[in-house]
């Protein structure tokens, strides 16, 4: 094993979530997301958080698995923590490589944004699911053989998931389902139930929380301002120092004074407002290339080090 194995403190909810010091590095890191860890296209390819932190670790390889508009549900379909189960006519994968629309599915992993296909593995077949305009999803044998009898809720797991060499996720997922107003009892568990499918396969992760819009509703003092610390709080609680709070340290002046900086009046503003100062962001709830970089920086990478996933 080429780190130690997760070490529950008790169980796997526990308070604080688990420990673990790997005696080794990662030597792969996937980032999992939405809009926000998708980043800003320049010159025709994004640079992102992924981008920066690739730059900063040049012997490890890390990617980018991110579209907009997604919510918990359909990303960590696609990174195997929530089940996508499938089912086919007559429960038959056919002997040809024509493609089968899905009789039944228990999600969508695949969305209007991002990639309409994905490779995976169902009972042991090599086979790429993908998602029509029309919504109904198909999957598709890479090679040809035998018929093979499956169950009616067969799991399907992309290979995004099962990559072995991805030794840790990052997970930037949640802005979303918080713009919508989801229960945070409902998210959490989500995360959760990521964090357990890492476990069994001995891998880690990084939770990193939102940025609080630019917006009134979620001013200190507005009417989300409790609902949004509220998740921050309960995923700390459940993730422990694997969860990274982003909004404090981007709704204050630490970053301008890291890099001998002035902020501007509207960026003072925004912090009075307990929102990242306008600086860092490119609208109201995405950051830009700079926060980009002060995320990464200042957060993510000496995270990453303090839990002795990176060198």
């Amino acid at each position: 094993m080429a780190y130690a194995p997760w070490l529950p403190q008790t169980q796997d909810d526990a308070p604080g979530g688990w420990i673990d010091r790997p005696a080794t590095p990662s030597t792969d890191i996937a980032i999992f997301g939405e809009s926000l860890p998708l980043g800003t296209l320049v010159s025709g390819s994004y640079r992102n958080i992924g981008t920066v932190l690739q730059t900063l670790l040049p012997a490890i390889t890390v990617t980018t698995y991110a579209v907009g508009a997604q919510r918990t549900d359909n990303i960590f379909a696609r990174a195997g923590g929530i089940p996508f189960e499938i089912g086919l006519p007559d429960n038959l994968i056919p002997a040809t490589t024509d493609p089968v629309v899905l009789a039944s599915r228990s999600g969508d992993p695949m969305t209007d944004q991002g990639v309409q296909s994905l490779e995976a593995m169902v009972a042991g077949l090599a086979v790429v699911i993908a998602r029509l305009p029309s919504t109904l999803y198909t999957l598709t044998r890479k090679t040809p053989g035998p018929p093979v009898v499956i169950g009616p809720r067969s799991r399907c797991i992309f290979d995004i998931a099962r990559d072995t060499a991805a030794t840790t996720q990052v997970w930037w997922a949640y802005r979303n389902d918080l713009s919508g107003e989801m229960p945070v009892a409902d998210i959490v568990p989500r995360a959760q139930r990521q964090a357990r499918w890492l476990r069994a396969l001995d891998k880690r992760f990084v939770s990193m929380g939102p940025l609080y819009r630019r917006t009134a509703i979620e001013y200190i003092g507005g009417t989300n301002r409790a609902y949004m610390d509220s998740f921050d709080a309960a995923a700390e609680t459940a993730f422990g120092d694997r969860h990274l709070r982003l909004n404090s340290y981007m709704a204050s002046t630490v970053p301008f004074e890291v890099r001998s900086l002035t902020p501007s009046a509207d960026d003072l503003a925004d912090i009075a407002n307990g929102v990242p100062a306008r600086r860092w962001m490119r609208d109201t709830q995405h950051t830009n290339t700079d926060g980009d970089a002060v995320i990464v920086e200042d957060l993510l990478l000496p995270k990453l080090q303090a839990l002795r996933y990176v060198a």
